[in-house]
């Protein structure tokens, strides 16, 4: 199954206009020009100087969440000083817009968040309204960049949910939430819920996040996109795809805040009453009971005891097989995003899978892989690992993108009937460009980012990462036949050349180019950068702040498509971080920077 084609034999066309560098081979190079890019923009308020998507967010805060709209006046339109504030907003952005064009950025991310676009009980459901104000403002963004004939990357944002899906009687625990109120995510204290949907287990959460995506896509992006060019394009050029708390394709992150200690204890994101019971589960996840007799399954997660609660089988089966079907669950959530997009909403441009960071991978200097290595040790009922910034985190939250992309690609082209594990029954053709945007650009040009491997700008991509000379092996290859199954033994991996290929050493962005010119047919890969940069690196007491220059080094050597930079009002002036000046200088001297400007 070959559903993607290698540049210089004439990847399809959908991609072909917007490609950066090759994905695999230096001769595309000449072949296509840079694609440089903007990410969240919104511009900023021109009295309060703050961000203006936030701003406009804070309305939501200010007015409480009553049975109307929280910005328009009144239900369905959009006046009074509501009106007011979103146009400010507007106009705040549109001073960037041919600002940027000029500079010579071509591609722009538009987010639109859950939250502000339908943030009342009462208009839940796609056949109620939606906020009015919100969606002036969106249709100002998607039209004023699309007319200017920038490429737009649209990202419907659901992890931001409103607050209503909480009370909603479809679901006994809709949230992504642990076994106790105290488990919540990324920097919640115990009394804080994150209002992010569940939309991994509960199948009710994503008619409610598919309502939002229809709504938003058809009749706000496309409907300004075609307004605005005359009708000569009809949809934006990429779609991303994320689910965590930052948009990224996860779980949350398993951090709990008590006090001012965090900790790391049994963060699994799988025990709200649907997960558990079953009941409410989407089609395509099995059920824990389905796992193995007298429901053994129910209630055990990784590290919970080291006795095997399921008779006949060792606590490190155990271990595998639940893992196996949490991570099934995390691509099936992804899975039935891109499905939903490329079928409900006609879309056949590329959708982008956002994966940060190196996750889960072998090379483990114990001399096994992550998985394995973890799983094992969890076996023995240890929850001591839990509490660093250890690769348990990244188990936890399925950030493991050896067998990712395969995996979604299995579940999407598997049939819709039958028993067991159930797919989406896509053809491979609609499956279609499938691609990875890297949103860790700048963190792997960031020495203090880890305490392990090197990650600085010199750990970029080399030709020898995946070429067939076989400098690096993984074994077992991710399977594009069956469902995902933790390797019996783990993978294993081996190189001719030590550390400077050993994948463990290696930054993401190198890791994930590996993994994607390894994947069923070859992914393209954007890149995205973090921003807050200065142009060129420099240390600041013990902390290296990264350069734009090792960003664009690093983007160049893994051969990425595209470089998306956040946020835009950082390249702004006034501003202490490298500015739209720099950035205009790297896209118009690519890729010698001699003549540029430096701070």
């Amino acid at each position: 199954m070959k559903y993607r084609m290698n540049c210089c034999k004439g990847r399809m066309r959908v991609i072909a206009v917007i490609l950066f560098f090759a994905v695999s081979y230096a001769a595309c190079l000449a072949q296509d020009p840079p694609t440089w890019g903007v990410l969240n923009v919104s511009g900023q308020d021109l009295y309060s100087s703050s961000n203006a998507d936030y701003w406009v967010g804070q309305a939501e805060s200010a007015s409480g969440d009553s049975h109307v709209s929280l910005f328009a006046s009144s239900p369905g339109s959009c006046t009074g000083t509501a009106a007011t504030d979103i146009s400010n907003a507007v106009s705040a952005f549109e001073q960037w817009v041919p600002t940027d064009m000029t500079a010579g950025v071509q591609l722009v991310d538009i987010a639109a968040k859950w939250q502000y676009y339908q943030p009342d009980y009462e208009s839940e459901g796609s056949g109620s309204p939606f906020d009015p104000c919100y969606q002036t403002f969106l249709q100002d963004v998607v039209y004023d960049y699309a007319y200017y004939g920038y490429k737009i990357a649209f990202t419907p944002t659901i992890s931001s949910g409103p607050s209503w899906l909480a009370v909603t009687g479809e679901c006994a625990n809709c949230l992504f939430t642990g076994q106790t109120s105290s488990q919540n995510p990324e920097g919640q204290g115990t009394t804080t819920v994150l209002d992010m949907p569940n939309i991994v287990f509960n199948s009710s959460l994503r008619g409610y996040a598919a309502s939002f995506i229809d709504d938003v896509y058809k009749n706000v992006v496309v409907k300004q996109i075609k307004l605005a060019t005359s009708n000569t394009k009809t949809m934006p050029d990429y779609i991303r795809i994320g689910i965590s708390e930052y948009g990224e394709s996860m779980y949350p992150t398993p951090k709990n805040v008590v006090g001012s200690t965090t900790e790391y204890d049994d963060q699994w994101w799988a025990f709200d009453g649907i997960a558990q019971s079953g009941t409410g589960l989407p089609s395509t996840i099995p059920t824990l009971q389905s796992l193995g007799s007298s429901s053994c399954y129910v209630g055990w997660y990784p590290g919970k005891s080291s006795t095997s609660p399921c008779t006949g089988s060792t606590t490190l089966a155990v271990n595998e097989t639940w893992y196996s079907w949490y991570y099934d669950a995390v691509v099936d959530a992804h899975a039935w995003l891109f499905y939903h997009i490329r079928s409900d909403d006609a879309y056949s441009q590329s959708i982008v899978i956002v994966s940060p960071g190196r996750g889960v991978r072998p090379g483990n200097p114990s001399g096994s892989d992550d998985l394995y290595t973890e799983l094992s040790d969890l076996s023995g009922g240890s929850f001591t690992s839990y509490n660093t910034l250890d690769t348990s985190r990244w188990l936890i939250r399925g950030q493991m993108w050896l067998p990712f992309y395969d995996q979604m690609v299995f579940q999407l082209e598997a049939p819709k009937t039958g028993t067991g594990h159930l797919g989406y029954g896509l053809s491979s053709s609609s499956i279609g460009s499938m691609m990875v945007d890297v949103s860790s650009v700048s963190a792997d040009a960031h020495v203090s980012y880890d305490s392990g491997p090197v990650m600085d700008a010199s750990n970029v991509c080399t030709p020898g990462d995946t070429t067939s000379t076989g400098n690096v092996s993984i074994t077992p290859a991710p399977s594009t036949s069956t469902y995902y199954q933790v390797p019996a033994s783990g993978y294993t991996e081996s190189n001719n050349s030590g550390t400077t290929y050993n994948p463990w050493e290696w930054s993401s962005v190198r890791w994930i180019h590996y993994v994607t010119a390894n994947s069923n047919g070859g992914l393209s890969i954007l890149g995205e950068s973090t921003g807050e940069n200065p142009f060129i690196g420099a240390l600041s007491g013990s902390t290296y702040l990264t350069g734009m220059k090792d960003v664009v080094n690093m983007a160049g050597a893994c051969k990425l498509v595209g470089l998306l930079w956040a946020f835009d009002e950082q390249l702004q002036p006034t501003t202490s971080y490298a500015d739209i000046k720099e950035y205009s200088c790297v896209i118009n001297n690519y890729a010698t920077y001699a003549s540029c400007p430096v701070e």
